[in-house]
């Protein structure tokens, strides 16, 4: 009798309990980077690769050491651009954000990340952008998201081999589905 209480009493709390591992969605985003479609992966408890493909602003490596992004139509020229980017991301705090009863819910947590993404533009060269950042992913309800990033980063231009160091700087809503 007193095991049968025993397990009445805790059965609500393990159909309830949140479970602290990454899971996989299928998600689309928008923000600085223009809209895009992604899929991310755990690889282990703390470790996710973030795959995504969408249309964004164009990135130059003009000459000299500076990069620029534009994002938009004018008059004269589109800036838009075809773009791949992964982010391989390890979340540092997942069982901290649990112990406080805060939602894991679409892979929220801080996390430490490395970042490349390939930017196909029409009208200048191809370019490389790679960086490293500081971010968060943060629960919007059951299906919405919002991440951001801070870090540092470092663009290639592919055809002449011009490189330069950038401020990486994120912010994107999504729908995860």
């Amino acid at each position: 009798m007193k095991k049968v209480l025993f397990l009445s009493l805790l059965a609500p709390m393990l159909w309830f309990a949140q479970s602290n591992d990454l899971s996989q969605k299928f998600k689309v985003e928008v923000g600085f980077q223009g809209l895009n479609f992604g899929f991310e992966q755990p690889l282990s408890r703390k470790m996710l690769l973030d795959i995504n493909a969408g249309i964004g602003g164009r990135v130059n490596i003009p000459a000299g050491s500076s990069i620029e992004y534009r994002l938009g139509v004018t008059s004269s020229e589109t800036y838009l651009s075809p773009f791949f980017r992964t982010q391989l991301r390890y979340y540092f705090n997942r069982d901290a954000r649990a112990a406080r009863n805060h939602s894991l819910e679409n892979n929220s947590g801080s996390f430490i990340g490395f970042q490349t993404k390939m930017v196909f533009n029409k009208s200048v060269d191809d370019v490389l952008v790679s960086d490293v950042h500081f971010g968060q992913q943060l629960p919007l309800g059951k299906h919405w998201i919002y991440r951001y990033h801070l870090g540092v980063g470092l663009g290639f231009n592919l055809a002449q081999g011009m490189g330069a160091f950038y401020p990486a700087v994120g912010s994107t809503f999504g729908y995860v589905f």
